[in-house]
């Protein structure tokens, strides 16, 4: 399964710790995420996070805008196309997920 994840995320021309820091900023919108906080959580210094950050930013996944009570802070967001991106993803884990576990058929033993 995750081959093939990876394989998705590569069409897309992001690597997969791109691919994790999406997700996470998808499922924590619903508080501000900050760049300190992901470098932090991902173990990547400043430079390599920002990098990281003005790339995804570029490709349109992501968006950081300043809070009118804090300018020296930038909040990042999903933008609708890393919403698509997880949002299809999950769906085609869930997917391969209730393929790869569905019960095998019950058979009785023959006397």
């Amino acid at each position: 399964m995750s081959v093939k994840a990876d394989e998705s995320i590569k069409e897309l021309d992001l690597n997969a710790q791109q691919g994790k820091i999406i997700d996470y900023i998808y499922e924590n919108q619903d508080r501000s995420i900050i760049q300190k906080e992901l470098a932090e959580r991902f173990n990547v210094r400043g430079a390599g996070i920002t990098s990281m950050l003005q790339g995804l930013e570029k490709q349109g996944f992501i968006e950081r805008k300043i809070p009118a009570n804090n300018e020296r802070q930038k909040n990042i967001y999903v933008l609708p196309k890393a919403v698509e991106l997880i949002e299809d993803f999950n769906e085609s884990f869930q997917g391969v997920r209730t393929k790869s576990f569905k019960p095998l058929p019950w058979r009785r033993s023959k006397p």
